[in-house]
């Protein structure tokens, strides 16, 4: 099968925490980015912290709670933004393009700053345009092996499935949950006028592929903060194996 290029929606770094964690003072955005976000919420009572602001072509996003750290990497629908819409939906460009700039702040933020953790995930939207439904489909199919799919007979179809592997990284017992998300997306708007909603078809289609691959939960102890980027790394590996083979074992 002849490999295809995805582009992204949205790229993510989650980290839980191997304790409960205090939220930390303002700084790691601008020690990462050399500015402060263009937006900053705190809530006290819910030990919760957001920044976001533009990055690149998308717009970048850090969400701190006491359990759970994500940095997230996601295409805006925005005139402000330089956003590819080749496909009639807003993406990030290239995979490995995007990548490589959201590499640039969450891999310097894993070696430098990342507290004591215990899991790790790296999620993925990825988009493929299709001229429609049927050939949105037909894409499903070779990259489904294990499904028959009907692109003519069947729509609404959403596949989704976990097929774990055991960690190179050298982290004993390390196992990693390798979640995929298969489906065909058709591309809509929703506008409002005088207080109603109408849907509005942008007459465009895409393959979506979503990934989750994350440590296992069952992992005991501290991931060892020496090799948080090579786990980083890993995870993406494995997610880009499924984005090139489709689902396999």
């Amino acid at each position: 099968m002849q490999p295809i290029i995805w582009s992204p929606q949205q790229l993510r770094l989650t980290v839980f925490p191997d304790k409960l964690f205090d939220l930390p003072e303002p700084g790691w955005w601008v020690k990462l980015l050399g500015e402060p976000p263009e937006e900053r919420k705190v809530k006290s009572k819910e030990l919760s912290q957001v920044e976001q602001g533009g990055f690149r072509k998308g717009k970048l996003m850090l969400n701190i709670t006491a359990a759970r750290i994500d940095w997230t990497y996601t295409a805006p629908i925005s005139d402000e933004m330089e956003i590819d819409m080749s496909m009639g939906m807003p993406t990030l460009g290239s995979f490995e393009s995007a990548l490589d700039d959201f590499r640039s702040i969450v891999g310097r933020w894993l070696t430098e700053m990342c507290p004591a953790i215990a899991r790790m995930a790296f999620g993925a939207i990825l988009l493929y345009p299709a001229e429609n439904h049927e050939k949105g489909y037909e894409l499903l199919g070779k990259y489904l092996p294990e499904m028959r799919v009907d692109p003519q007979g069947s729509s609404d179809l959403l596949y989704q499935i976990n097929r774990p592997r055991v960690s190179k990284t050298g982290i004993s017992e390390l196992r990693i949950n390798r979640l995929s998300k298969w489906g065909v997306l058709k591309a809509q708007v929703h506008l409002f006028s005088a207080g109603k909603g109408v849907i509005k078809d942008l007459g465009a289609f895409a393959t979506r592929l979503e990934l989750d691959i994350n440590t296992n939960q069952d992992f005991g102890g501290e991931l060892p903060q020496e090799k948080l980027n090579l786990l980083f790394e890993e995870l993406i590996d494995l997610g880009r194996e499924i984005g090139v083979k489709g689902d396999i074992a």
